[in-house]
Formats: structure tokens, sequence, C-alpha cells
């Protein structure tokens, strides 16, 4: 469905710069133009992440490497910004759910 987008944020824009994330959609092979690798300055992508995402960035993360705690959510968010479903992104049930969501919707 041309209406579903796939977004990833990164949460570190110090190292994630634009040519970066184009190196590793070639890396992984993510071709689909619907899936976008985004990035932004490093206090907005945090506060981003921290607020909308469920990632804690910082000192206060109690998991992931370095600074920054990296999160398997799938968050479904419907046009007009409001979340639908959040989705453990590792866990083929709830990818599952999330499909029969995308119908739903």
């Amino acid at each position: 469905d041309a209406q579903v987008q796939v977004l990833s944020y990164s949460v570190t824009p110090d190292r994630d710069s634009v040519p970066a994330l184009r190196a590793f959609a070639a890396m992984h092979g993510i071709t689909d133009p619907r899936w976008h690798l985004l990035t932004g300055a490093p206090g907005d992508a945090a506060r981003l992440a921290r607020d909308s995402y469920f990632v804690r960035v910082g000192d206060g993360a109690t998991y992931g490497v370095a600074r920054i705690a990296h999160t398997e959510s799938v968050l479904l968010v419907d046009g007009n910004g409001r979340i639908r479903g959040i989705y453990a992104g590792s866990l083929a049930l709830e990818m599952q759910r999330l499909r029969e969501d995308l119908r739903r919707a």
C-alpha cells in the first residue's frame, strides 16, 4: 500500500549523517522507496526519540550501547499523527498483529 511508510529515526545524529544513513541502507539492502532513514540535529533527534518513541537516551539509559538505548518498538501511527498500536518488532506474533491492524486501518 503506497500510503504505508516506514520511518526509522536515528537518535545518534552526530554519527548518522545523511551519507552514513545512505551507506547503511545500501549495506542492508533497504531499497523500498517507502522506507525512510531519518536523522536530525543532535538535541532534536534525541528529544524526539525520548519523548515520542519511548527510547531512553543519555545518562538515564538503562540498556543499549554507549549513551543510547535502542528499542525494538514499532509504532503504527495514522495520517493524523495518532498512535494506533505499539509492537515488539523482534517478535513474529507482534508483526503479524501489526499486519492485521494495517488491514483494518
